[in-house]
């Protein structure tokens, strides 16, 4: 994978791959422009999703301004209402021109010249910092995936290789890439194409575990973007048996291990230091971290 943003979804406004909320043409827009291509591109206005309308949303979060149902950079200020004065009154026919009381007077600033009204730009420009405001504030949540390192046993020696572990499918698949670097032998079964390769633990040698997989292209091993947060990155470092040491940059996935042959590796122990924090699971490669953090 040479990009680690090809995961996330393509933006709509700037044909850019990241979330509609993260799009800074969407940021430069003022609210009202804002909602109109909400409701010309189909988006949700609740999560800003296209897969589904507001009546359907299943995100429970609300607008942190008004706490209503639509998202915080949609949200619209309510005009403040004016009250009707009496210069404001028609005037009654039993009140001349002639009597009408000059409130010229009245009307005069005590202190020089009355402040200039805020322009629709300054306003615009305020409520955008205001909206950045309060989603710079929002709890920060990073998943960790589980993945490892293995070593890749050939008749020309070893390599290096990193697995990442899906419970959500049933068998493993082996990338492409991995096949012709490592000029692994491949078979034909039923029209796809499957090769075996033999791994081993970093930590432990006796360790050895031959898994066969189906071959795939890159599209298959995609992986979300790594934490840019530096202080993420060293969770569980006092950990000597790191399965992945870089587990905070998911990217490189070379095999995907399903759940034909997930049983074989997980061993049995947990760590988990708080509940916002993801967990160490015991495996064959050492101490697999995986899970959300919240920050």
């Amino acid at each position: 994978m040479e990009k680690s943003t090809s995961s996330l979804p393509k933006c709509r406004i700037c044909h850019e791959r990241h979330f509609l909320k993260s799009c800074p043409t969407f940021h430069d827009m003022d609210v009202n422009k804002r909602r109109n291509v909400a409701r010309e591109k189909g988006f949700c206005f609740n999560c800003l999703c296209t897969a589904h309308k507001r009546e359907w949303c299943p995100s429970r979060r609300t607008c942190m301004v008004c706490h209503k149902g639509h998202h915080t950079m949609l949200h619209v200020d309510a005009k403040p209402t004016t009250k009707s004065t009496r210069n404001q009154r028609s005037p009654s026919p039993s009140c001349s021109p002639e009597r009408r009381p000059n409130n010229s007077r009245n009307n005069r600033p005590i202190n020089g010249d009355p402040k200039p009204k805020p322009s629709s730009s300054t306003t615009t420009q305020r409520h955008r910092s205001n909206v950045s405001e309060r989603l710079s504030c929002r709890t920060k949540t990073h998943i960790f995936l589980p993945t490892a390192l293995a070593k890749v046993i050939t008749t020309d020696g070893c390599d290096k290789v990193r697995l990442l572990f899906n419970s959500g499918k049933a068998h493993t698949i082996i990338s492409v890439k991995l096949v012709d670097r490592l000029k692994l032998k491949i078979t034909q079964r039923a029209g796809k194409t499957f090769t075996t390769v033999n791994l081993q633990s970093f930590y432990d040698h006796s360790v050895k575990l031959q898994i066969i997989g189906e071959v795939k292209n890159h599209q298959h091993f995609t992986s979300p973007e790594p934490t840019k947060e530096k202080h993420l990155q060293s969770i569980y470092n006092h950990l000597n048996d790191l399965a992945d040491p870089h587990f905070f940059n998911p990217i490189n996935v070379e095999i995907i291990i399903a759940n034909d042959q997930i049983p074989k590796i997980i061993k049995a122990g947990l760590i988990q230091t708080a509940s916002n924090m993801p967990i160490a699971q015991s495996s064959t490669f050492g101490w697999i971290i995986s899970g959300g953090c919240q920050y």
